[in-house]
Parts: C-alpha cells; sequence; structure tokens
C-alpha cells in the first residue's frame, strides 16, 4: 500500500486594529435623524447624543491617524487634550489647524461642549416677585430651573458638529495622500506567518 504525502499546513496570525470611526458618526448622523422627525420640546433627547457623538467622532480621528503617523510613540500622546491630539497630527500632515476659521472653530466648541457635558455641575435659577405681604410663599409661581443642556439643544449645531467632524476626516485624508500616507481607516486585515 502506497503511502499518501503528509500535507503540508501553516499558522497565520490576522491582526485587524479596528478603527471607531464609522459607528461613531452613523450614531450621531442617526440621532440627528431622529431630532428632526421628533416633536418640539423633546428634541433635545436626540440632538444632544448627536453633538457628544459627533465629539467622540472626532477624538476616534485622532487616535486613528495618530497612532498610525506616530506608531509605537502615539502612547505616550494618548491623555494628551483632544486639542493637542489636533494639533499634533495636523501639524505631521501639513495641515493648519486654524482656530480662527471653520472647522476648527466649531472643532474647538465642540470640545468645549463635551468637556462641559463631562463636568455638568448644579446652577442656581432665581425669581423675584412682588406679592401682597400676606400671600404664602407656597402660593407663589412655581420655579422651573433654566436647564443650560437646552442652550445647546438645537439641530443647528447638531449638524454643524457633524458636518465638522466629518471636514476634519476629509482634510487629514487630503493631507495624508499629499505625504503619500496610508491611513488605515476601515481596519485592513495583516497577516503573519507564524513558523
Amino acid at each position: 500500500m502506497e503511502s499518501l504525502p503528509l500535507s503540508r499546513t501553516k499558522k497565520v496570525k490576522i491582526t485587524v486594529e479596528c478603527p471607531e470611526i464609522i459607528p461613531l458618526q452613523s450614531i450621531a448622523s442617526n440621532q440627528l435623524n431622529m431630532a428632526e422627525k421628533e416633536e418640539p420640546g423633546h428634541k433635545f433627547r436626540w440632538i444632544i447624543p448627536s453633538m457628544i457623538f459627533s465629539v467622540f467622532s472626532v477624538e476616534a480621528t485622532a487616535n486613528v491617524y495618530g497612532s498610525q503617523l506616530f506608531k509605537s510613540q502615539w502612547k505616550n500622546f494618548e491623555s494628551t487634550s483632544i486639542i493637542g491630539k489636533i494639533i499634533l497630527v495636523s501639524k505631521e500632515l501639513g495641515v493648519d489647524a486654524d482656530f480662527s476659521a471653520q472647522p476648527w472653530q466649531t472643532i474647538q466648541e465642540m470640545i468645549k461642549f463635551r468637556n462641559w457635558l463631562a463636568h455638568a455641575k448644579p446652577h442656581k435659577t432665581t425669581a423675584t416677585h412682588e406679592v401682597p405681604h400676606d400671600t404664602p410663599n407656597d402660593k407663589l409661581p412655581r420655579l422651573f430651573p433654566d436647564m443650560k443642556i437646552a442652550a445647546y439643544s438645537d439641530i443647528d449645531s447638531a449638524a454643524r458638529y457633524k458636518e465638522a467632524a466629518q471636514q476634519l476626516e476629509l482634510i487629514w485624508t487630503h493631507g495624508a495622500m499629499l505625504k503619500d500616507i496610508d491611513i488605515d481607516l476601515v481596519g485592513r486585515p495583516e497577516y503573519t506567518n507564524i513558523s
């Protein structure tokens, strides 16, 4: 009986670095769409998440570009502020991050919004009423707090945030192309043969 030749095998390790930009942008977009359909007075519950996920996508974009531009050194910049990351990546790509122009102005506003929301503190609302002396205090008009979060609750701001996040990605993609730098924005697999 003739023996069959042993089949050769190999081990291959597949690694994918998964950028999270697209899911974050999708959530921001979906929330904005929901806000546009919502009744007045309830839109904020969609607008605020849209805005914050746009901010998250800006930071994710900075981390994707930074980790690929600075490879092993990026871990030293992970605790850097979002603005610091944006300036660092922009400089490396030859892009002028001019915070007196768009989309940089909106990006700066987005980061302030994120920080305000992440560290929201209570605040007082007051009102003064002149009433007859014998009016019991509990008969005064009820005071409803002026919610600062409502000041951010407009569809135009959410749309500007979404647009600024997308513009940042396009500006950086263009900068990378001009410098012939290949940035993986989708998670291309890397194959390593293991002996």
